[in-house]
């Protein structure tokens, strides 16, 4: 008893405590009430047969038959729309937005964007159903919280509903002022590239952090900044383009400032959609620091060997200067770690 008494209130796995505890409290009321003449080591011996038996048979069927786990197929699964909302970006970018000369997109190309939208929708409501069944899980271990995963799931659908935005207004808004002069083009070149990356770093890196659980990193590339500084420098671009070239109809011009608006604006909401993401996911795996391996180091560290840990310290940081920590005066490893730090 005291040993899965220890176990289910100590562990980080306590269910294998709880049915222990069970099993004990179940054998030991049976034995007050069993049959006269059965013998109590046999009586005991079959009661616990039966609750191995079935505690073990359920176990081979979730982990073997029907390894089924709704919260963490959510999480697999908002990690692998955020993959998929960096693929339609990078191919929305590139067919849409930045193509080369004679590579307009066909009609084929439409259809096929459309068809993987019309999956990525439904990849959506695939999500939704299995926040349904978060609910019905037994929760042994601790409370699962589904606000932060359907905050989630809202806002990188209203990332991808930015993204179709983008598309349908590339198709009508052609910058060929921009694109067929190769001068304006390579200025724009440098711009083009970091805002793009900057949104495909955090897309990546956000994938990545929720399919194998590990923290966000604080600081993340600023697609916000990003976007602002090309968006100066096309203005720029076009003033001095403008200012030489020829005037246009008061029509087309009305049209193109149109599909310009909606089409800057989407990309902005992108990016905006991209922030929420980031602090949703930071939410629900955490924030990581430039020193949290340390910190984690440091109790095991600093009670064990204070010179090896102060060592390996002087090999991550060579040129700082740190006081050989002392154990007496060090109160709690975590906060001498901050202080070397």
């Amino acid at each position: 008893m005291i040993p899965m008494l220890y176990r289910f209130v100590q562990s980080s796995h306590p269910r294998s405590g709880l049915i222990g505890c069970l099993s004990f409290t179940v054998v030991s009321l049976s034995l007050h009430n069993r049959p006269e003449g059965d013998s109590a080591v046999t009586f005991t011996i079959a009661m616990g047969l039966c609750f191995f038996v079935g505690t073990a048979v359920p176990i081979l069927v979730n982990w073997v038959l029907w390894p089924f786990v709704a919260r963490h197929e959510l999480r697999s699964a908002m990690s692998s729309m955020i993959f998929f909302m960096s693929i339609i970006y990078r191919n929305v970018v590139a067919k849409y937005v930045y193509f080369e000369e004679g590579k307009e997109p066909t009609a084929l190309d439409i259809q096929k964007s459309e068809q993987l939208e019309g999956h990525i929708r439904e990849g959506f409501l695939r999500i939704r159903q299995l926040l349904e069944l978060t609910r019905h899980e037994i929760r042994l271990r601790a409370p699962f919280d589904p606000l932060p995963y359907s905050a989630l799931a809202d806002a990188c659908e209203r990332f991808f509903d930015y993204l179709i935005a983008v598309r349908q207004a590339a198709l009508f808004y052609n910058p060929g002022y921009i694109r067929d002069n190769p001068v304006a083009s390579e200025k724009l070149l440098g711009y083009r590239r970091d805002a793009v990356a900057a949104i495909l770093g955090n897309l990546y890196i956000l994938a990545g952090a929720l399919r194998s659980q590990r923290k966000v990193p604080r600081y993340l590339p600023n697609a916000g900044a990003a976007r602002r500084k090309l968006l100066l420098r096309t203005i720029e671009i076009e003033d001095e383009i403008a200012a030489q070239a020829e005037r246009i109809g008061s029509f087309n011009t009305r049209w193109s400032d149109i599909h310009s608006f909606s089409f800057n604006e989407s990309l902005t909401g992108c990016i905006a959609q991209l922030e929420e993401l980031e602090e949703l996911a930071k939410l629900i795996v955490g924030e990581q620091g430039f020193d949290d391996d340390l910190k984690e180091d440091a109790v095991d560290q600093l009670r064990n060997n204070p010179l090896e840990y102060k060592k390996r310290l002087k090999q991550i940081y060579p040129n700082a200067i740190l006081p050989i920590p002392k154990l007496i005066s060090c109160p709690t490893p975590s906060v001498h770690a901050q202080n070397i730090l």
